[in-house]
């Protein structure tokens, strides 16, 4: 008693719209690193090196090699705009030119209270008569 085979049924094909072909890389729900850890280290990502690393072959699935610098280009300097940098300190330039600008704040402060003190302070008003 075999059972007689059912006809496969044919396998669903997935049919993408214009706008979904177009999409190199779908934006995830969850993302690979965390944001921190992303602005940290994103301005040194770069592309393998066939010379530098060793490669015997590097093969681009989206587009050639130079289409894929100008993305990376892009989306690195894309990012630098838009992305929060955690361990960015003031360099050497910004600190002598802040201790100038305390300098001169300083210097105004004191001109301005030395002005107020020597400035005559005025009478008040005389007070209104009361009404018979």
């Amino acid at each position: 008693e075999e059972e007689p085979e059912e006809p496969e049924e044919p396998k669903p094909v997935a049919v993408l719209t214009a706008e979904e072909k177009a999409v190199c890389f779908p934006k995830k729900p969850v993302t690979d690193l965390t944001s921190w850890v992303l602005s940290s280290s994103f301005a040194q990502f770069s592309l393998p090196d066939k010379k530098e690393e060793g490669f015997d072959d590097v093969r681009y699935a989206w587009t050639k090699e130079k289409g894929c610098e100008d993305y990376l280009k892009k989306w690195i300097l894309k990012n630098k705009i838009t992305t929060r940098l955690e361990d960015l300190s003031p360099g050497e330039w910004f600190k002598t030119k802040y201790a100038e600008w305390q300098k001169v704040l300083a210097e105004w402060h004191a001109k301005q209270k030395e002005y107020e003190a020597k400035a005559p302070v005025p009478a008040p008003p005389p007070a209104p008569a009361p009404a018979p």
